[in-house]
């Protein structure tokens, strides 16, 4: 399988240079090396921000879950309540 090379400043931009593509292996390295310290410090900072977001976005979606759950259980207990014979 071949994909088109999209490293930007990475070790693998003289790559880039000779060839538009490479096998998956070397995008896949290419990838890293960027994520790991090799893009500039706005690349770095737009991904600590993504990160965050995506983080944040996931705990609001558990405590909305939790939230949803214990409003169902309790208007349920609250229902059996009122149904009970007395």
């Amino acid at each position: 399988m071949i994909l088109i090379l999209d490293v930007g400043r990475s070790a693998f931009s003289g790559l880039a240079r000779h060839s538009l593509v490479a096998p998956c292996r070397d995008v896949a390295l290419a990838k890293v090396e960027a994520l790991a310290g090799g893009g500039s410090t706005i690349n770095r900072q737009l991904f600590r921000w993504v990160a965050l977001l995506v983080m944040l976005a996931i705990a609001a979606v558990l405590i909305g879950y939790y939230l949803v759950y214990a409003i169902g259980v309790r208007v349920r207990i609250t229902r059996h309540e009122r149904e009970r014979p007395k």
